[in-house]
């Protein structure tokens, strides 16, 4: 009987400190915080799990890039820029443009920047304030409108608007953790 016992107690003791879960084994964190190379701005549902803002702008005068020229398959959702910049730099030669400035970037040994989708640059601009460094002026996004025009925001206001490829704007890089 004591047998019997001593193993219920061991599998009792095994299951339960087996499965427990030590709050230091995963990081905690937090919007603002500074992490593999930028500033987290977005942390999903598990925790686990977000986006990173480049500590500063990589341009403040970069052309989206081939006007004229569609792109087809850029997509506004979240956790499509990476996709959307790796489908620009894939279908515009053309050098020294948003996306292509996002891709080259390396820092503290991170290389996996991009440039955020529509939604992903509104989250951006809702934590501006955490991230710092931003002016008041657009920004542009990886997600096309149409041959002539993509989404950028205006980082006074928050608003987003289709703006034609030719002229400049501002480029901040994120990436994904």
């Amino acid at each position: 009987m004591k047998t019997i016992k001593f193993l219920f107690c061991l599998l009792v003791v095994a299951l339960f400190v087996g499965c427990k879960t030590d709050a230091t084994e995963t990081p905690a964190f937090t919007l603002g915080q500074k992490h593999e190379g930028g500033i987290i701005f977005y942390i999903d549902l598990t925790g686990q799990h977000g986006l990173i803002a480049a500590p500063a702008d990589q341009s403040n005068c970069a052309s989206w890039g081939c006007d004229g020229k569609s792109i087809t398959g850029t997509s506004p959702f979240n956790g499509e820029g990476h996709i959307n910049t790796a489908l620009v730099i894939k279908k515009c030669n053309e050098k020294n443009v948003a996306a292509q400035i996002c891709n080259d970037l390396l820092i503290d040994g991170y290389s996996d920047w991009f440039l955020p989708s529509r939604n992903e640059l509104n989250l951006l601009y809702l934590q501006k304030d955490l991230v710092g460094g931003f002016v008041n002026n657009f920004y542009w996004s990886s997600t096309e409108y149409d041959n002539y025009s993509v989404w950028a925001q205006h980082f006074f206001n928050g608003h987003q608007d289709n703006n034609s490829k030719f002229p400049v704007a501002r480029v901040r890089a994120v990436r994904a953790f």
